[in-house]
């Protein structure tokens, strides 16, 4: 039986070996690097809650709060070819989702809006813990096929910006960022916005079952708005826990979206957790922009959704009635129904392919337009 390696056959499918240049490394927590929508603990790795919250949220959080979803490393550089060395929590597999999104990091150039994709670094197997490659930051060798889409606007010290997109469904104990020889590194280019947005829900929100990091809804709409982001997808287990409120209340936030409806167990466990939860972060952020989302695959659930977008409106409903202006609603259900290939924009009906999450994203983007009082696009 012929079973080789496709890269053997088809070298496009190799990643970019590190060998083709001499590169000084650092861990990717050196100054000045910049570590955003996650927290680096030592002995621990990157996590996306504080070990106080992950003791109180329990197991199951704290086990998916160690997953990375919307870490990103962010600097700048003026080599023009960067190395990643990344070594992961676990060894690991899902059958619907390749381990470029679950595992491995995607690398983007540009500042303000324009940030574009350069390269994708992952596993070599569903067995490796540790693995590295480049990414060349303005094409041309040592892997001519991976050429930014667009000018990757250096500044006129010559520096691009940069930012590593870390795993969706994997956790992170180590990142080195490797430059050439002589080159440097400087902070990177702050966003427009502030402060970051944060987001909220299931295993969709989390980034299941995005081919990379970069092109899950969060991330998204993060380039589209300049602005920083928080993922707390949590898969399965975005339920209206009230300690992940209260974890929200306490972060800065430039807006909020709330997109929890699908691990909610029915309608009325929907409507006993989905306003206390709002309203446990509208107690401390008054004034936050709050987006509430609805369940963009409505049909498969059958009758266990049926009343599930009445309790989020009502939600929306009741603060206009108290006065709160600053709440949108976006109907999910209107995602996949947006342009063609409607059957197309999922892996097993339930979690969104890059189609499904481009979708999502325009769905939402005109509330976070608004909310963050931006114009274009």
């Amino acid at each position: 039986m012929d079973n080789r390696d496709i890269s053997q056959v088809d070298t496009h499918f190799q990643p970019a070996p590190v060998e083709g240049a001499a590169f000084a490394f650092v861990d990717g927590q050196t100054p000045p690097i910049q570590t955003e929508g996650v927290l680096y603990e030592e002995g621990t790795g990157y996590v996306r809650l504080d070990a106080a919250t992950r003791q109180a949220a329990g197991e199951d959080l704290a086990y998916l709060a160690r997953q990375t979803a919307g870490g990103r490393l962010r600097f700048r550089t003026n080599s023009p070819v960067i190395a990643v060395r990344v070594e992961l929590v676990w060894a690991a597999l899902m059958p619907h989702m390749p381990l470029t999104g679950s595992s491995g990091v995607d690398v983007y150039v540009g500042r303000g809006t324009r940030r574009t994709y350069v390269n994708s670094i992952y596993p070599r197997d569903a067995q490796s813990r540790e693995y590295e490659g480049v990414a060349n930051l303005r094409g041309g060798a040592p892997d001519a096929h991976h050429t930014p889409l667009v000018d990757p606007q250096p500044d006129k010290e010559g520096f691009i910006d940069v930012t590593v997109n870390l795993p969706l469904y994997n956790g992170v104990s180590r990142v080195e960022i490797g430059v050439q020889n002589g080159a440097e590194l400087a902070p990177p280019t702050p966003y427009t916005a502030e402060k970051p947005f944060g987001v909220y829900g299931s295993s969709i929100t989390q980034g299941g079952c995005a081919s990379r990091p970069g092109t899950c809804y969060p991330a998204i709409l993060g380039r589209w708005a300049d602005a920083g982001h928080v993922n707390l997808g949590f898969s399965g287990n975005g339920m209206g826990q009230p300690v992940i409120a209260d974890a929200l209340a306490r972060l800065p936030m430039s807006a909020f979206i709330m997109d929890y409806d699908y691990n909610a167990e029915d309608a009325a466990w929907l409507e006993k957790t989905h306003e206390a939860f709002f309203l446990r972060i509208r107690r401390a952020q008054p004034t936050l922009p709050v987006i509430f989302v609805t369940n963009p695959n409505p049909v498969r659930e059958g009758v266990k959704n049926a009343g599930r977008a009445a309790v989020i409106r009502r939600t929306l409903e009741n603060a206009r009635a108290r006065g709160d202006d600053k709440v949108w609603m976006v109907d999910g259900a209107l995602f996949y129904s947006s342009g063609p290939e409607a059957d197309g924009c999922t892996v097993d009906f339930l979690h969104p392919n890059d189609l499904g999450f481009l979708r999502m994203a325009e769905g939402i983007w005109p509330a976070l337009r608004e909310a963050l009082g931006l114009s274009g696009r």
